[in-house]
């Protein structure tokens, strides 16, 4: 069974199910909300793991968190090996010699020969796996993003092309140009993001409890920012070149920011008997090191290929893909720390 139906668990799910298995995804929730997140992805890894095309994909490696989720979504659900329970708040997780088990809030138990925690950067499966360290820890910063059209810009905003990174202050900004959501480059229908990275309102994050002590809890979404917030965004905006400046302006004018607390997670392992870390559960770096999405995929891929290089023996093959993945893992999130000392806890 998979734990937690978003990017990494339903990345999870596909390679578990290629490599033989049946699958059983419990997820909480049947909407995630995430329409402006923006991921890195690499070429033809979602054609890998799916073994479906994704044409809209082509030519660019900055995607939407919801295409990229939508894509996946499709192959899970034309996968007849995989069952998504939605609508399940798992509560509680444990194992025997003999197998595993989880029971949701509502009282649907599910067991089971594996487990996967892909249930991000909260993971409630991290804390069998990793009793120990079981909190990401909050980095000092925050992550506000935002999408806009092409066609709600004013007339006459120049166009560019690619990413572009600027810095004023205790901000800096990622700029991402994204094709229209069919993969075209029509006029108007194209897109514009905004990644900015911002040191200096961690106050703004504890008053509304995104964040707790060294904890980071949730994410701020639109409704939960607060009215000053948006207001301060929106001045600051003439720090930013064009088309960044029009863009914060008209995600500050639609209140359709997401503000997210930045925290880390440095596994001391990412298996435990019949037990895995996929994704968010098992590492969280820094967004700035543009890999979390890629090394999801790599969890996958590299739990499918335990699977089918031992033929059902569970514990082996996770064994196998711990061997793979820690050391990759842990490697990845120490160097986001090192942009972390250096970046958002210089402003506490």
């Amino acid at each position: 069974m998979v734990i937690g139906g978003s990017q990494a668990g339903l990345m999870a799910a596909l390679a578990v199910a290629r490599a033989g298995a049946s699958v059983t995804v419990m997820e909480r929730s049947a909407d995630s909300g995430r329409t402006g997140a923006m991921i890195q992805i690499g070429d033809s890894v979602l054609e890998t793991l799916t073994g479906r095309p994704a044409p809209a994909f082509e030519g660019t490696r900055i995607q939407t968190w919801r295409a990229v989720y939508d894509h996946l979504r499709s192959a899970v659900d034309q996968q007849p090996a995989i069952t998504l329970m939605e609508g399940a708040e798992v509560v509680a997780v444990g194992q025997t010699d003999a197998g595993v088990w989880a029971t949701a809030k509502d009282g649907r138990n599910v067991a089971g020969d594996l487990l996967v925690g892909a249930d991000g950067y909260r993971s409630l499966v991290r804390r069998s796996v990793a009793p120990e360290r079981p909190d990401a820890e909050f980095s000092g910063y925050v992550l506000w993003s935002g999408l806009a059209l092409e066609s709600a810009l004013p007339a006459g905003v120049p166009w560019v092309r690619g990413e572009h990174v600027e810095q004023h202050g205790d901000s800096i900004m990622v700029g991402s140009i994204l094709p229209a959501e069919d993969g075209s480059e029509r006029r108007g229908a194209r897109r514009a993001g905004i990644a900015l990275y911002d040191a200096g309102r961690n106050a703004v994050l504890r008053r509304q409890g995104a964040v707790e002590g060294t904890v980071a809890r949730r994410t701020l979404f639109p409704k939960d920012i607060p009215e000053e917030t948006y207001e301060q965004l929106g001045r600051e905006a003439r720090f930013w070149s064009e088309p960044w400046r029009s863009t914060l302006l008209d995600c500050v004018a639609r209140r359709s920011l997401i503000g997210t607390p930045i925290a880390e997670y440095l596994p001391p392992r990412i298996v435990d008997g019949r037990m895995c870390l996929v994704g968010d559960a098992a590492h969280v770096p820094s967004p700035w090191m543009g890999y979390g999405f890629k090394a999801s995929m790599q969890d996958a891929m590299a739990l499918g290929a335990a699977l089918k290089a031992h033929d059902g023996d569970v514990v082996a093959s996770l064994q196998d893909y711990g061997r793979a993945r820690l050391r990759a893992a842990q490697d990845l999130v120490a160097r986001s720390q090192q942009f972390s000392r250096s970046f958002g806890r210089r402003a506490g």
